[in-house]
């Protein structure tokens, strides 16, 4: 509907509040304006196309960053939040392909319900505009959520694509893809964020079949939950609808527990210099699993006296590989 509206033109239709999230987000894309007048079940949509894009991709006049019109009683995350003395926290910009996929809208539109609940204040960039205007900025993409940039990556895509990569304060990238082009945006990172110290790139892949036939408002904040996520992890997965990171936190204090339960935990083992043993040893594994009960033991039997047929080796030096 958006597309075939001219310039300055109205369109208008009826709505329910379920179906005004997502209209709301479709309507930032298409460039226009929206009004709601609120019936009993039902609401009455005005919207009107602007003449020229907007400054901040949303719509014009919003003294917040997103609506002005659903103020007048449609009050679930879209109306002037920061009204109530919350101090908001740093913009962030929710990047969508130029053309994008009814579930990455419904996507976004939770999205920015759920990061407003968390007082971050949002807008919405339309790829094919002018990156330069997310330098230094925290953006979300949904570029890749159902279809690969990267795959197919044209040529002036690239310069914009590198900017984006490169030029932003932090960027969380957010791919639901089902083959293996979700994979290329992972190598892609992880080799420029090795040559580039304190470059700010995250990445969460959600998978198919759970997360997408899951609620948009659940997988919205999950991603929420990832993006503002204050630990070192730098990759994520959503899979069977649980966030889930790729590192595993050694718990010391757990591990001692558990070791002090294996046989052969209740040896005590001293640190000393190999120089100073003066006695043979040999290498062994207390409990076999941990590596903590790796050590050094007597070896008895380099003082046992040899057998027929056997015979003594003095050893100099060894190598370990």
């Amino acid at each position: 509907m958006c597309k075939v509206v001219k310039q300055n033109g109205t369109l208008c239709f009826l709505a329910t509040d379920q179906m005004l999230s997502g209209i709301k987000v479709a309507m930032d894309v298409g460039n226009m304006t929206m009004t709601v007048y609120h019936g009993t079940d039902t609401g009455l949509v005005i919207a009107k196309k602007l003449s020229a894009p907007q400054t901040n991709g949303l719509t014009n006049g919003s003294t917040n960053g997103l609506t002005n019109g659903l103020t007048n009683g449609y009050t679930n995350g879209y109306t002037n939040g920061h009204t109530n003395g919350i101090t908001s926290g740093p913009e962030i910009t929710i990047i969508l392909a130029a053309n994008p996929s009814e579930k990455a809208l419904a996507v976004a539109s939770k999205l920015i319900t759920s990061l407003q609940k968390n007082h971050h204040e949002t807008r919405i960039f339309s790829w094919g505009q002018d990156v330069s205007a997310l330098g230094g900025k925290s953006c979300i993409s949904l570029l890749d959520f159902e279809k690969s940039l990267l795959q197919d990556l044209r040529a002036e895509d690239f310069e914009p694509f590198k900017k984006l990569i490169l030029e932003t304060k932090s960027l969380f990238w957010v791919t639901a893809l089902n083959d293996p082009s979700a994979a290329m945006i992972d190598g892609l990172v992880r080799v420029v964020r090795n040559e580039t110290p304190g470059l700010d790139v995250r990445i969460l892949h959600a998978d198919e079949p759970s997360s997408l036939v899951a609620p948009a408002e659940h997988l919205a904040d999950l991603l929420a939950k990832a993006f503002l996520w204050d630990g070192e992890d730098k990759e994520f997965r959503v899979k069977d609808d649980v966030l889930h990171i790729c590192r595993a936190e050694e718990d010391d204090v757990l591990n001692e527990e558990i070791n002090s339960l294996l046989p052969g935990s209740t040896k005590a083992i001293a640190e000393v210099p190999l120089g100073e043993i003066q006695y043979p040893v040999k290498l062994c594994v207390r409990s076999p699993g941990m590596l903590s009960s790796v050590c050094l033991e007597p070896d008895e039997s380099a003082e046992a006296e040899l057998e027929p047929e056997f015979i003594e080796i003095e050893t100099k030096a060894t190598s370990m590989k």
